[in-house]
């Protein structure tokens, strides 16, 4: 007969052994979950599809899709630390949903908006964007947002041109069609976003501007009357605070690194600041700084001076003072320019008075004084800088 005492100790050694298994597994079962998720993903042609928790019905488009086209990014998801594909589930009605996908032709290269029925599949609508393309970059939005407040969602889609210029579509959502809604900007953005700012169920674009790397104060535009239409900073302080903070950081890494230029850049933004924001004796405080280099014979510095001559001449045409706004713009021009070409002078006058009805959108006028600066001075590279960003408006 076998031995009691041997059969007890090897039940007892199968029982520390499960014991202990049981504790390591409990360990470990982060890693094991981690690593049973990654080894699923080798069933699928594209890894991401999976690892962006998309539901059942979405992945089976997702893989359809993928024999023919690059679904792109969509939001990132700072929970999972990943960013899912651009697909998007809509109700359209009561009992129908549709799938808003974001892709690109594998072989084309070129960039569309699809809609799909969530039931059949079958493709509804497709918006084929040529030749612009969307912004894949992780500071872009590209999701659904009811925009204009009335509880229908619309689609954003951030551009890119040819020429790397930012812009942006947004496109209401019909039952199986896409409308497009009217936004109108000028291109030269280095970020665009959009938020409720003043918390009235209606999104704000918010248009990220800078100055040789140096943030500026970003136009705001209100969604007024079924487009967006500029409003005045001076209306979202939180705005004006964050970007005299960014400014701060700027100043302090000018001063630290002993970088005049930088140092420049930060005054002249924040006057720029200061004068949306009305605050005079501040603005008056950074052009005093700025023009304390008056002296200069560099070139760089220089045309900082000018341009702080310029933001005077701003100030007071925006108090509705133009005979001293004018001579102010004057004063920049003959700061910079030879008097003995009073042509040359004149045409940038015009340019920089140019240069302030564009800043404020109203770029009619604005045409109208660039073709006469351009008459007075062909060669004005202010002008035709100016002209050939707002001539397709």
């Amino acid at each position: 007969m076998p031995d009691k005492t041997r059969i007890n100790e090897h039940i007892w050694i199968k029982i520390n052994f499960c014991n202990n298994l049981i504790i390591y597994m409990k360990k470990f079962l982060p890693l094991i979950i981690v690593f049973l998720v990654f080894i699923s993903q080798l069933q699928f042609k594209e890894e991401n599809v999976i690892m962006t928790l998309h539901s059942a019905p979405e992945r089976k488009l997702l893989s359809e899709l993928s024999k023919k086209y690059e679904v792109l990014p969509g939001s990132y998801n700072p929970t999972i630390k990943m960013t899912n594909k651009a697909i998007f589930t809509v109700e359209v009605s009561k009992n129908e949903k549709r799938y808003i996908v974001f892709a690109r032709d594998i072989n084309t290269k070129t960039d569309s908006i699809f809609m799909y029925d969530a039931r059949s599949y079958e493709l509804k609508r497709e918006v084929n964007l040529a030749p612009l393309r969307i912004s894949t970059s992780i500071n872009d939005r590209r999701e659904l947002i009811d925009i204009d407040g009335d509880r229908n969602l619309e689609v954003v889609v951030p551009i890119i041109d040819s020429s790397a210029e930012k812009g942006i579509k947004i496109f209401k959502i019909k039952k199986d069609s896409f409308s497009e809604m009217k936004v109108n900007i000028l291109p030269g953005y280095s970020k665009l976003d959009l938020d409720d700012i003043d918390l009235d169920g209606k999104y704000e674009l918010i248009c990220f501007r800078e100055m040789n790397g140096v943030p500026m104060l970003p136009h705001i535009f209100k969604w007024e009357n079924n487009q967006y239409k500029l409003t005045e900073a001076i209306n979202y302080p939180k705005i004006i605070e964050n970007n005299l903070e960014q400014l701060s950081i700027y100043e302090k890494k000018g001063v630290d690194s002993e970088n005049n230029l930088l140092l420049l850049d930060v005054y002249l933004s924040r006057a720029y600041t200061y004068l949306k924001k009305k605050d005079y004796l501040k603005f008056g405080d950074c052009i005093d700084k700025i023009q304390s280099f008056s002296n200069t014979t560099d070139a760089s510095i220089k045309l900082r001076v000018y341009k702080s001559k310029v933001y005077l001449g701003y100030l007071y045409l925006d108090r509705n003072e133009p005979e001293t706004g004018y001579d102010y713009l004057k004063d920049a021009s003959t700061f910079m320019y030879s008097s003995n070409n009073p042509n040359r002078v004149e045409s940038m006058i015009y340019a920089e008075l140019a240069g302030y009805l564009i800043d404020k959108y109203e770029l009619k006028k604005a045409k109208e004084s660039l073709e006469i600066s351009l008459k007075l001075y062909p060669d004005n590279m202010i002008a035709q800088n100016y002209l050939s960003a707002i001539e397709n408006f």
